[in-house]
């Protein structure tokens, strides 16, 4: 059986946020983005999205299911922003207590 898990994603360099990434994150930020995107495709990743500010309080997120917590914590080691250093992963469990319906969520993507 599949559990949820949270993933939340800090930068390793905040100045990324602040000055912009420079060649090297721009393009790992690019294979995250198509990592998570293919994690969503193949209906794994329910939810991936980031604060909107740009300050050391900005993270990324991502609700996803895996059957376990060594699973959990590999999938977010392969991203490669995590396996590259240019964010560090923090994995918990994770239960929905509340969802609006999709029709909702249509509204503010």
């Amino acid at each position: 059986m599949l559990k949820l898990w949270l993933n939340t994603l800090r930068v390793t360099r905040p100045d990324m946020l602040t000055q912009g990434p420079n060649e090297r994150e721009q393009r790992i930020v690019g294979e995250h983005f198509a990592y998570w995107q293919g994690l969503t495709q193949q209906g794994i990743a329910l939810l991936v999205g980031r604060t909107q500010d740009a300050g050391p309080q900005t993270i990324g997120l991502a609700i996803f299911a895996a059957p376990d917590e060594a699973s959990a914590i590999a999938l977010c080691q392969a991203d490669p922003t995590v396996a590259n250093d240019v964010m560090g992963s923090t994995v918990q469990p994770y239960r929905i207590a509340l969802l609006a319906d999709e029709a909702h969520f249509a509204a503010h993507r």
